[in-house]
């Protein structure tokens, strides 16, 4: 298998995209895959303390200066996981774009995960063009759909190919007491235009922890994370999968009667 790039990506704020980045990247790991993780949210990077980091001394600037190995540092307690961190001072763009490329193209990893707000389109725009998968996160909220859906279409527009673009639903309410609150899964397919790659299901232990799913015990948000992990490397896996059967016929049958199907 070749080394992927995936981009991470949202307009919005506080959906989870660093949380749904870690956390792939450790279902990832369970299945003997290589994950490098570079963050470039200069100042509100988390993916350090997710991971339970202290501190990180080396920045994706310091490449080519350093050899990748030094500023790919192992992440202690996850086999096959690497973490290279983008501090909050002066870079060059191309340095962060020789490290991707030196990344990719050392066949130390099966992939390499980037974590990068949207804050500047053109920015996210030329990382998504040196990305083979860009996956924006989104929540249910309608805000946050609405961001899902404009970052969508700004990057259709600057010649991203819809292909490449996939969804995530972070923090998705499955609990059969909250069907009906929100948009069904396939009104959200087709108002943000995004086809669907995954579901993490609403998790107080998940959102409270700030942590990965190897320091938590919800089933469902790890065989949601399991999932997501199957389906990216080309599993046929159904997306709802992930939930006991009572859930899933509850949601299916509310998407149909509200004459949709998924």
């Amino acid at each position: 298998m070749s080394t992927n790039v995936v981009l991470f990506t949202s307009l919005k704020g506080g959906c989870g995209k660093s949380t749904v980045c870690a956390n792939l990247a450790c279902a990832l790991s369970s299945r003997q895959k290589r994950v490098l993780l570079i963050s470039l949210d200069k100042y509100n990077s988390s993916l350090d303390l997710l991971f339970g980091c202290e501190s990180f001394l080396f920045d994706v600037a310091d490449f080519p200066e350093r050899q990748l190995s030094e500023i790919c540092l192992p992440i202690d307690g996850c086999d096959g996981l690497f973490l290279a961190l983008s501090m909050p001072y002066a870079k060059k763009e191309e340095d962060v774009r020789e490290l991707i490329e030196s990344a990719k193209s050392s066949g130390e990893y099966d992939f390499v995960f980037i974590d990068k707000a949207a804050s500047h389109i053109s920015d996210t725009v030329r990382l998504a063009e040196m990305s083979d998968k860009v996956l924006v996160i989104s929540t249910q909220a309608d805000d946050s759909l609405r961001s899902a859906e404009l970052l969508g279409c700004l990057l259709a527009d600057n010649g991203i190919d819809d292909d490449k673009i996939s969804l995530v639903l972070n923090s998705f309410y499955t609990d059969v007491a909250s069907v009906g609150y929100f948009k069904g899964i396939s009104t959200i397919i087709a108002e943000t235009k995004i086809r669907l790659l995954g579901i993490v299901p609403f998790s107080d232990e998940l959102c409270a922890k700030q942590t990965v799913i190897k320091n938590i015990k919800d089933g469902d948000v790890i065989n949601a994370f399991s999932n997501i992990s199957g389906r990216l490397i080309g599993e046929d896996r159904k997306i709802l999968d992930f939930l006991p059967a009572k859930n899933r016929r509850i949601i299916l049958n509310n998407e149909c009667s509200g004459g949709n199907r998924i």
